[in-house]
């Protein structure tokens, strides 16, 4: 079945007048900026939708030996994140826990769930206190760029900041509850910062941090 599915993305794009000729031109080659590929496809999006499923079921399109390189996946992965088709978010939550955090595929996914709607944010709630180890600050990351303003939220990514002993995930996840909740989140990161041990450098980074976001929300 996948070598016929294959075959109709091979002769889309071979055929100017086949319906799937400009995604398939789009979508099987090199990663473009997903802002300039959805408004390419904006016109064909609730047709091309079911298209993208049907290329993230295929498991021959993710080798970079197969059609397309291995780009379509993470071109698919992309434009369902910046169109915000949030049915999607179970299968690129499970591409995020699957894969290694340095691979493609998986930095897709995470910057297509980060651009998804609060909707999301129960689903990225669960998802969040399902996750051990490095794991959950991965899952905070989301969760800072989805769940604005949301207490639940972050309560959750506060506790996996305070889990932390290297500096460099310190800082890290001081910016994510910067992003998550910033008024809580200075006053918060100011008085932990009195009884902190970081380094003179790791310091004045998360002073800069903290500055900058009371500049942003507090004009």
């Amino acid at each position: 079945m996948s070598d016929e599915k294959i075959a109709i993305w091979r002769e889309a794009i071979k055929d100017a007048n086949h319906p799937r000729h400009k995604a398939a031109w789009v979508l099987f080659t090199e990663s473009k900026r997903p802002e300039g590929i959805a408004r390419l496809l904006e016109a064909q999006k609730d047709e091309i939708i079911p298209w993208l499923y049907e290329i993230l079921d295929m498991e021959e399109l993710y080798e970079d030996t197969g059609f397309g390189g291995g780009w379509a996946p993470i071109n698919a992965i992309r434009l369902l994140g910046q169109w915000q088709v949030t049915d999607v978010v179970p299968r690129l939550l499970k591409i995020i826990s699957d894969e290694d955090d340095e691979t493609i595929i998986s930095s897709a996914a995470f910057v297509a769930v980060s651009n998804m709607p609060p909707s999301i944010t129960d689903e990225l709630l669960a998802f969040a206190h399902a996750q051990k180890g490095d794991s959950r600050t991965t899952a905070a990351g989301l969760l800072a760029d989805v769940a604005k303003d949301d207490a639940r939220a972050y309560e959750w990514i506060k506790s996996v900041f305070l889990e932390q002993t290297e500096e460099w995930q310190i800082l890290y996840m001081a910016e994510n509850l910067l992003v998550v909740y910033p008024a809580q989140a200075t006053a918060f990161l100011k008085d932990w910062l009195k009884k902190s041990h970081l380094s003179k450098e790791a310091r004045k980074r998360l002073e800069k941090y903290i500055t900058d976001a009371s500049a942003s929300n507090f004009p």
